[in-house]
């Protein structure tokens, strides 16, 4: 599957570019010439609204593995430092322009994806959020109402690194979730080659609980430079999360109102390690939990930003990369809602090391 597409929109040239990218993804993917087509289109759009209306803006694509036996989508993300829009309403019809163009943006987008969302932050900008499917049929997962979660998760390599030293993994189990988040010391190779071993391991280690898997973690990154870790565990059956992390990755549980900071032991993964400790939270049918690394700030309150909560995971995600994200490192972040509408539920196998 195809890594992750992070592009810093800054002139007309770009615009092509993730195009271009998009329609190899979806190829890669599977997707027909038809659903590659509408990938591509509604990519262009993106983009070219920012070169437009905003002159500056970041582009982001990251597949997405839904279910062990495929469901695969393409996750877009694309965030402006623009003025906002005054009136979207009329942005979203066919023909509405503030710049000159043929007004055909937004409704666009939404017409060729197959889920569509955008947020205004009180700051400015616009963050766009679209999820593309190969099944041909737009209304099939338009929304996904049979799906237990809503996941999004990504690593971004520090500008002028081929690879990121962060990575993640998402594997189901059969009370929920079980997520891992690590970020190699450092960054380049050597920190990639860390988190790459760790992902691997923990595909293999799934079934333990989090301090065993911990454990298991350390062993395996032994000779590497080493990481810190966290491992979270989604108990929709308990109605429970326990959460173990070693070193500073940050990790926040949001229900409703109510803001749980997830507490993480000092110590290296691979070298010097504590005795792992997990602790446990409460998980309700609307909880989200959203882990990042030190490349996001981790100053940041949803508070700041008024009725995102109720946004997809990729939007949430986009929203905190664009207030928070750090060019001085690496920068990864997992966002992961409970969809308390899932009747049947996508089992959730998925990771992003390569």
């Amino acid at each position: 599957m195809s890594a992750v597409v992070f592009i810093e929109i800054e002139d007309k040239s770009r615009i092509s570019q993730c195009r271009r990218r998009a329609k190899v993804a979806a190829k890669e993917m599977g997707y027909s010439e038809v659903d590659r087509e509408r990938v591509s289109i509604a990519v262009t759009e993106a983009v070219s609204n920012v070169v437009r209306h905003a002159g500056r803006g970041f582009f982001l694509m990251q597949p997405m593995k839904l279910s062990e036996s495929g469901g695969d989508e393409l996750a877009v993300v694309v965030w402006d430092e623009g003025p906002g829009i005054a009136h979207i309403g009329q942005c979203m019809k066919d023909g509405y322009s503030t710049a000159g163009g043929q007004g055909i943006g937004l409704g666009a987008m939404k017409r060729l994806s197959d889920v569509f969302e955008l947020y205004l932050p009180q700051t400015g900008g616009l963050v766009v959020g679209m999820s593309f499917s190969g099944g041909g049929d737009l209304k099939s997962i338009q929304p996904p109402r049979d799906a237990l979660w809503d996941i999004f998760a990504t690593s971004l390599a520090k500008p002028g690194q081929s690879v990121s030293g962060d990575a993640w993994a998402i594997e189901s189990w059969d009370r929920g979730l079980k997520v891992l988040l690590v970020d190699g010391l450092g960054h380049g190779p050597k920190a990639h080659q860390a988190a790459t071993r760790a992902v691997d391991c923990f595909a293999t280690v799934r079934d333990l609980e989090g301090e065993s898997i911990m454990l298991a973690l350390n062993e395996a990154l032994k000779g590497t430079r080493g990481a810190v870790a966290a491992v979270a565990e989604v108990d929709n059956v308990a109605g429970s999360t326990r959460f173990t992390g070693m070193g500073n990755i940050f990790g926040r549980l949001i229900n409703g109102t109510e803001t749980s900071q997830l507490t993480s032991v000092s110590g290296t993964v691979g070298y010097n390690m504590r005795n792992p400790r997990s602790f446990e939270y409460p998980w309700f049918e609307d909880s989200m939990i959203i882990l990042h690394s030190d490349g996001v700030g981790s100053r940041w309150d949803l508070g700041k930003f008024p009725g995102i909560s109720y946004s997809r995971s990729s939007i949430i995600a986009g929203a905190l990369l664009r207030g928070y994200r750090k060019v001085s490192d690496d920068s990864s972040i997992v966002c992961i809602k409970s969809n308390s509408k899932g009747v049947g539920g996508r089992s959730t196998v998925s990771r992003n090391a390569t």
